[in-house]
């Protein structure tokens, strides 16, 4: 039986991530911060569970010491400022220190990587694997993101035996928290959001994106991005599917850009008075803009990823909110 090792366990793509391996018989170990606000998603599931954080190298040293594979998943997924430098901390620093552990233990490493890593200028043309790293982009988390997938790289080049994926916004069961999106869909069900922006992103469910993951594990090339896209819609597009697989009323009108940037100093505004999270910020709408053709062609052929489609996932979503009783 096999070790593998794994952070940001109990996040979205994380906790999906354990049930497969486990469901192999892979013996897995987790790295789980002390007071983890989403430690719910592990409960039950037979874990050997070290406590620490990225930022804490001696933690991850126990985390990948006799592990055969380590999947680098914990990020910290923040649209705004990042004034006080948590993101660039978690994604950046943290990556560069899971490196060095796999480095020092001889182990191969799966680095859960984003489309908001790369460059997505020109929109109008296809988005793949060649597309360069968005070092320079203005968003905090997406230039995070790319300037950690550059650690992974170069340390590739320095020996690390590791393999980048790039998932898309993840739909499916099993979103503890929930998710942006999760929370998103939970008010498109209830009515709550009446118009819509123009906003364009690539889904794909997260148990075709773990299943590409442990296939890069075993036979993904060293140093190569793998991009694990879905579906690219609108959000009329979405919502049209779900006003299909609900037979709920859903909103029929997408205002342009222009206008979220237009309400961004209130929509700021509102957040700092009420102490709340703003409804968006700048990133948001930054990354709104996207292209609508997202290529994975080469996970297709050399991981066997095979993206379900909304409709067959949103189904299985809504049925895990409905579960947790934050619908109906």
């Amino acid at each position: 039986m096999s070790i593998v090792s794994v952070t940001g366990a109990s996040g979205r793509l994380g906790n999906v991530l354990v049930r497969h391996l486990l469901a192999r018989g892979d013996q897995v170990r987790v790295l789980v911060m002390p007071g983890d606000p989403q430690a719910a998603s592990l409960e039950g599931l037979e874990l050997e569970r070290v406590e620490g954080s990225v930022l804490d190298r001696p933690s991850l040293d126990a985390l990948v010491e006799g592990a055969q594979g380590v999947y680098h998943l914990a990020a910290l997924i923040d649209l705004g400022s990042d004034r006080a430098g948590k993101v660039w901390a978690v994604n950046v620093e943290g990556t560069r220190n899971v490196i060095a552990a796999c480095q020092a233990a001889g182990a191969r490493m799966v680095h859960c990587s984003s489309h908001a890593a790369l460059q997505r200028w020109p929109v109008e043309q296809p988005l793949d694997e060649q597309r360069p790293l968005a070092l320079d982009e203005k968003c905090a988390y997406h230039r995070s993101k790319a300037h950690a997938e550059e650690s992974v790289l170069e340390a590739v080049a320095a020996g690390l035996d590791a393999v980048v994926c790039s998932p898309a916004t993840l739909t499916g069961p099993h979103d503890f928290a929930p998710s942006l999106f999760g929370g998103a869909l939970i008010d498109l069900y209830k009515g709550k959001i009446p118009i819509l922006l123009d906003v364009v992103c690539d889904y794909a469910d997260s148990r075709d994106v773990v299943d590409a993951m442990i296939q890069a594990m075993l036979r993904g090339r060293k140093g190569e991005r793998y991009l694990l896209s879905g579906q690219v819609l609108d959000m009329l597009e979405l919502a049209a599917i779900l006003r299909e697989v609900t037979g709920r009323a859903m909103p029929k009108r997408s205002l342009p850009l222009w206008v979220g940037w237009a309400a961004l100093p209130f929509s700021l505004a509102i957040g700092a008075l009420t102490g709340k999270p703003p409804i968006f910020t700048a990133g948001v709408l930054r990354a709104a803009v996207f292209n609508r053709e997202v290529l994975h062609d080469k996970a297709a052929a050399e991981l066997d990823f095979n993206p379900r489609s909304m409709r067959e996932s949103l189904p299985d979503t809504l049925e895990w909110f409905r579960g947790r009783g934050w619908i109906d």
